[in-house]
């Protein structure tokens, strides 16, 4: 497994897509990122995880992000 513990300020994560699972953003393994201060927004997945698709055994940390609009499924 990999771990990340990325930080992402003032980020804006909109209109992507995945066939599958985490349109937006997809964790897994041991990632523990932090969000701050942004949008997770109009992202679309097939089946889970329009906006976020956490698999993640790690802890996320979302703070001051808007989270709208996103699709799966």
């Amino acid at each position: 497994w990999n771990t990340s513990s990325a930080e992402f300020d003032s980020c804006t994560v909109s209109q992507n897509s995945a066939t599958t699972e985490g349109g937006g953003i997809y964790l897994n393994g041991t990632d523990a990122p932090t969000f701050s201060n942004g949008s997770i927004t109009t992202n679309d997945a097939g089946s889970n995880g329009g906006g976020i698709a956490n698999y993640s055994t790690g802890i996320m940390l979302i703070e001051n992000v808007k989270i709208s609009a996103n699709e799966s499924g």
